[in-house]
């Protein structure tokens, strides 16, 4: 596999992304999909790319490939570094909103009760000093998910649990958790009105848009905004720049692909000494 063709492949099909030239980018991914294919599978750069042609599809409105590939791309990672990395709980996430904004809640519920679970395990959750934006964020995805579905009573029961562990969190994301808490708690409980479910159709709509930057370097149509929330609502745009690190492709080195079909640790728990030492994030980002 040439790394440099990789790059310059992944680069171009940004690049064509970003003016608009939608073929030519789908042409440039493929290319660059078949660069990683010359290595032995499991690689990591493979399920990577994988997964940048799913949000690819998915932003150009091609909903069945965009499951398919971020489908195959999680397969990859959970052969790769484990059912309990929080590579695999980000990648669930981002299946998760691919079904939820399409409109089919139950298998956006299941993906992202399965990220649920593995977050809630995380090792950053015996560290509570440490940011843990990802699981209050999948359980107000979670929450918002039930409420869509049409199962007012679960997500009223998630948006209490949510409470009752907002209540022991420290660190710089609290008022984020606080105020998406605000919103999901709106639109899921008995007063909810037109402003809260427009305020949650506005955030997932804003974190699709956030995955697509993340991934892709740009969005299609990206004059395009769904309309502001209303009112005291209009709080909720500063959720955005705080969740940029949940929509991030982790970062790939050569010494994580594997020469056997080994399963690497990612970020299976580190030396405690070395979690604390680090910035809160980065005990925890893939």
């Amino acid at each position: 596999m040439s790394y440099a063709a990789l790059a310059q492949s992944v680069e171009a099909g940004k690049h064509r992304f970003q003016e608009g030239h939608y073929h030519e980018a789908e042409q440039c991914f493929l290319t660059a999909l078949q660069e990683t294919e010359a290595y032995p599978p499991p690689n990591a750069y493979h399920a990577q790319q994988l997964k940048l042609l799913g949000v690819f599809y998915f932003a150009v409105g091609q909903f069945e490939k965009a499951v398919d590939f971020l489908q195959r791309s999680l397969a990859l990672e959970r052969n790769l570094y484990g059912l309990s990395d929080l590579v695999v709980c980000k990648s669930l996430d981002h299946l998760g909103l691919v079904y939820h904004l399409n409109g089919q809640y139950a298998p956006a519920v299941r993906a992202y009760e399965e990220a649920l679970a593995i977050v809630r395990k995380a090792p950053f959750q015996k560290l509570p000093q440490v940011d843990s934006k990802l699981h209050y964020l999948t359980l107000h995805l979670l929450a918002m998910a039930h409420c869509a579905q049409g199962e007012p009573e679960k997500a009223a029961a998630l948006c209490r649990t949510a409470a009752e562990e907002i209540g022991e969190t420290t660190g710089p994301a609290r008022d984020m958790i606080m105020d998406l808490h605000g919103v999901v708690v709106r639109y899921c409980g008995q007063d909810a009105n037109a402003d809260s479910e427009a305020a949650c159709q506005w955030l997932l709509r804003r974190f699709s848009e956030q995955l697509q930057k993340e991934t892709l370097g740009a969005v299609v149509q990206e004059g395009y905004r769904a309309p502001q929330p209303r009112g005291d609502l209009k709080g909720v745009h500063d959720l955005l720049s705080l969740c940029d690190d949940v929509w991030r492709p982790g970062i790939i080195s050569r010494d994580e692909i594997p020469s056997t079909n080994q399963v690497i640790p990612r970020s299976s728990s580190p030396p405690v000494e070395n979690r604390l030492a680090a910035p809160a994030e980065d005990s925890w980002r893939p």
